[in-house]
């Protein structure tokens, strides 16, 4: 993993330990970007975008679609 994907990894478990879901679902969108972006195995960044799309689901924001969409496209690339 980059450099990069360890700081987001470090972020999203310290929003998860704060209880920020939203905060933590938009950095593992990050991180599955830095991870598609960085040439690693396109599973690990269909896995932080799909957990980031469940997060903003269950807390019922907006963004959950695009996430999925994310997801969608990720899956069809």
């Amino acid at each position: 993993m980059s450099r990069r994907g360890r700081v987001h990894e470090r972020a999203i478990a310290f929003f998860r330990r704060l209880g920020d879901q939203y905060c933590e679902a938009v950095t593992l969108t990050e991180l599955g970007g830095t991870q598609h972006a960085g040439g690693e195995p396109e599973e690990a960044a269909k896995q932080a975008w799909q957990r980031a799309a469940r997060i903003l689901d269950d807390l019922g924001h907006p963004d959950a679609a695009e996430a999925q969409a994310r997801l969608t496209w990720a899956s069809g690339a």
